[in-house]
């Protein structure tokens, strides 16, 4: 058994448009499994955890983020690349959503200034946030999970 880089294979990287990646992950097998992805300082990273957990690490593995079952967490640092290097632990699945800053500032435009990682005092600080999945969340992840690539809807997702 190994890691699936996707729970509807061959969707495992879909570019949904320049600057925006939806990937997906599901580990059935006994042990962890490593993942690592070169992420880029203009991406915002949104990793949800839909089952199970998975650890972060960053700086060569000197520390290290856990992502716990149904939480989500968020990665933005404008100042440098952070790559994504992860161990996902069995019977986990996770969606992660690769974003470019420009593209998520353009789909909130009109409530950018309530968004406090992309206020005028945050603009170029690093954020990182760890919270609950919602439940408004937990239905557009399991969509995204179950639905089926290359049909007339997968744009949508």
């Amino acid at each position: 058994m190994s890691l699936k880089s996707n729970v509807l294979s061959p969707r495992a990287n879909q570019l949904i448009e320049d600057g925006f990646y939806v990937l997906t992950y599901e580990n059935d097998a006994d042990i962890s499994q490593p993942i690592a992805r070169h992420v880029d300082a203009s991406l915002i990273q949104f990793h949800f955890c839909f089952r199970g957990s998975a650890t972060f690490h960053f700086n060569q593995r000197t520390y290290s983020l856990p992502l716990l079952d149904e939480h989500v967490l968020l990665l933005y640092n404008p100042q440098r690349d952070l790559p994504m290097e992860m161990d996902v632990s069995p019977n986990s699945q996770l969606v992660t959503v690769l974003i470019s800053i420009k593209k998520f500032h353009s789909l909130f435009s009109q409530e950018a200034n309530q968004i406090s990682f992309l206020s005028d005092e945050n603009a170029d600080k690093k954020y990182y946030k760890d919270h609950m999945i919602t439940p408004s969340m937990a239905v557009a992840l399991s969509q995204i999970l179950q639905h089926q690539p290359n049909t007339l809807m997968s744009r949508l997702y």
